[in-house]
């Protein structure tokens, strides 16, 4: 009696799917958010307006999880002097990392729509700037991935592919990886999806340094 009672029950649950969209959630454990906030040429101790900056970063490389609001409100408030300062003393160039840095931030707090403009503030400000470019782009996909708009998504995601040669390797990756989540989970256009899956395990296999275990172990699980 009992046995004719069982049912079996399917959930519609996209196990990888669900482990990328954490990853965007978490991805402070990532090289990409090394590339995004990290500074590669040196600062100058007297330097007071980068030097904000770079406090602002070592505060968020403290960050536990999203319930850190004390130390959110501190990057936020650091990343904003630093800005406004190399406004005022006409570093356009350098204003840039302040900039995207508080569109990240504002990322990660789920503000998707003051991050937008944040980024596309940097987008207009320089656009010969291959790293600038890459970086706000990526990052704008990552947004409209967010808000569910899948096709505003793939359009920015596309625009750093088209970099590959001028930019940070791991910009192209995660983007390949998103497009081939929403070709798979979306559009549900297996085949393709495979090819983009296939194209960032290649760069993270291979061009991506030091290397990101996480994202090299799941292109290859998605796979």
């Amino acid at each position: 009696m009992l046995g004719s009672m069982l049912m079996y029950v399917a959930f519609h649950v996209n196990v990888f799917s669900t482990i990328i969209r954490l990853l965007n959630l978490c991805n402070r454990f990532r090289l990409f958010d090394h590339c995004m906030l990290h500074k590669p040429t040196y600062v100058e101790s007297d330097d007071e307006p980068m030097n904000y900056y770079c406090i602002g970063v070592r505060w968020f490389n403290q960050i536990n999880s999203v319930s850190d609001k004390e130390i959110y409100e501190k990057i936020l408030l650091y990343f904003t002097l630093s800005y406004e300062m190399l406004l005022n003393d006409n570093r356009i160039r350098d204003s840039l990392w302040p900039l995207r840095g508080l569109g990240y931030i504002y990322y990660k707090l789920d503000k998707y729509l003051q991050s937008y403009d944040y980024f596309k503030n940097a987008l207009s400000i320089m656009k010969d700037d291959d790293f600038n470019v890459a970086a706000c782009n990526c990052c704008i996909g990552l947004l409209f991935d967010e808000m569910k708009q899948f096709d505003e998504a793939l359009k920015y995601y596309k625009i750093v592919l088209e970099m590959e040669d001028r930019t940070f390797p791991i910009f192209v990756a995660v983007c390949c990886l998103q497009i081939g989540r929403v070709l798979e989970k979306v559009q549900q256009n297996f085949c393709l999806s495979r090819e983009y899956f296939e194209r960032a395990l290649s760069l993270f296999e291979n061009k991506v340094f030091p290397r990101d275990c996480v994202n090299l172990a799941l292109s290859s699980a998605v796979i």
